[in-house]
C-alpha cells in the first residue's frame, strides 16, 4: 500500500543524486474528449461542465429519443466541497443529485456482440477514469538531476498512482528505489 500524501509534491531523492517528483498533472487530457469512449454522458449542471457535448436541453428530451434503444444508467453527483460521480446515488440527502444519463446505444453493443452486463462493466469502467480526471486524480512525475535540470518525465496518470502506470514508467533503474520511498512504513 502507497502514502500518497507523503508521496504527492514531496521530492524523492535517489541514489545517484537525482530527484524524482511525482504530482498532480494540472494540465491533463479530458478523457471524454481526447480518447475515445464507448458510452456518452449526458448531463445538466449550471456549475460544472460534466461529460459529453449534446443537443438535448431538457432531461425528457433525451429520454424521449433513447428510451427503449439504449442502454441507459443514471449519472449522480455527490458535490460537498468536492464533486464525484457515480452511477449510484450517494447517501447523502443534501450533496446528492441525478445531474444525468450514461448511455450506449443498442445498436452500438449489438455490433460489438456485448451483453447488457459487459455494456454496464465498459461503462461503470469508463465513468471510473473520467471520475478521476473529475476530481484532479491524475499524476506525472519529474526527473532531474543535481542541477535541477530536468532529465526526464511523464503526465497524464489518471487514477491511482500505482495502477495507473505511472510507476511502471519511471526508468527502471530508479522503481524499486522510487517504490520503496512510497510505502507506508
Amino acid at each position: 500500500m502507497y502514502k500518497y500524501k507523503n508521496a504527492i509534491g514531496h521530492p524523492i531523492r535517489l541514489h545517484d543524486g537525482k530527484t524524482l517528483l511525482i504530482t498532480k498533472d494540472e494540465y491533463s487530457v479530458n478523457p471524454r474528449k481526447d480518447m475515445d469512449t464507448f458510452s456518452t454522458i449526458v448531463a445538466w449542471h449550471n456549475d460544472y461542465i460534466v461529460g459529453d457535448k449534446h443537443k438535448y436541453r431538457t432531461p425528457k428530451d433525451f429520454l424521449d429519443e433513447w428510451e427503449g434503444k439504449a442502454y441507459i444508467y443514471d449519472l449522480f453527483m455527490y458535490q460537498h466541497g468536492m464533486a464525484y460521480l457515480s452511477m449510484e446515488p450517494f447517501n447523502d440527502v443534501w450533496g446528492n443529485a441525478q445531474v444525468g444519463y450514461i448511455y450506449v446505444p443498442k445498436s452500438k453493443a449489438e455490433s460489438e456482440h456485448l451483453s447488457e452486463e459487459q455494456v454496464y462493466e465498459i461503462v461503470k469502467s469508463e465513468l471510473s477514469i473520467y471520475n478521476d480526471w473529475f476530481t484532479g486524480n491524475v499524476y506525472g512525475y519529474v526527473l532531474e538531476d543535481e542541477d535541477w535540470n530536468c532529465v526526464d518525465s511523464c503526465w497524464g496518470f489518471i487514477g491511482d498512482i500505482e495502477k495507473s502506470g505511472l510507476l511502471d514508467s519511471i526508468p527502471e533503474e530508479y522503481r524499486e528505489e522510487v517504490s520503496s520511498a512510497l510505502l507506508v512504513q
